[in-house]
This record gives structure tokens, C-alpha cells and sequence, in this order.
């Protein structure tokens, strides 16, 4: 098993050759994934896209409360599974009202 974290080896491009020199080995991935939504959903839709899906790391809303609070629309878990939003980009787009209190100042 691999375990890219689309964050930290260099956006979706990267995890994606990483996932094809995965796959030409046999190997499964499972990304690192201990970002917010917008890294969570960069894996997600890599995890869709390729043939050598395992799992997707997740940190539980409970963990983070008020994660999908800065959110337009929350992510949705169906079936335990994450669903992938067919909306522009990465399908997450923030309340920046509600982002405010959560900003750190320099």
C-alpha cells in the first residue's frame, strides 16, 4: 500500500503518477489525508479516478466540528462511502462568514 498525501508531494498531478507507478507494481493506495477539504476532496477525486483504490484516510466530523461549518455545502458520506460532488473544481467552495473566526493572523 501507498499512502501520497496530495498536500504535501505536490497537488493532484503528482498523486496521480504516483498511483500509475503504484499500480505497475501491484500496490493499492490509501492517501495520507489529514487535511481539510479541499485536500480531502484533491484524494477523493484522485481515488476516483484511478484503478488501485483501498481507502481514504478521514478524520471524523467529531474530531473536527466544525469542519463542514466553513462550508457551502457539507461533504456527504453515504453508505460509509464519500461522494465525490460533480459541481466545478473540487466541489468545495467556503462560507467565508463562517471561515472568519477560524482565520490566524500573522
Amino acid at each position: 500500500m501507498a499512502q501520497p498525501d496530495p498536500v504535501y508531494i505536490g497537488g493532484i498531478t503528482e498523486m496521480k503518477k504516483v498511483c500509475a507507478l503504484a499500480e505497475t507494481h501491484q500496490v493499492s493506495i490509501a492517501p495520507h489525508n489529514t487535511k481539510g477539504p479541499v485536500g480531502t476532496m484533491a484524494a477523493a477525486h484522485v481515488m476516483a479516478a484511478i484503478p488501485n483504490p483501498l481507502i481514504l484516510e478521514w478524520i471524523a466530523p467529531s474530531q473536527i466540528p466544525w469542519r463542514d461549518g466553513v462550508l457551502k455545502e457539507p461533504m456527504v458520506f453515504r453508505d460509509g462511502a464519500l461522494l465525490v460532488p460533480d459541481r466545478p473544481g473540487l466541489g468545495v467552495e467556503f462560507d467565508e462568514d463562517a471561515l472568519r473566526p477560524h482565520l490566524v493572523s500573522s
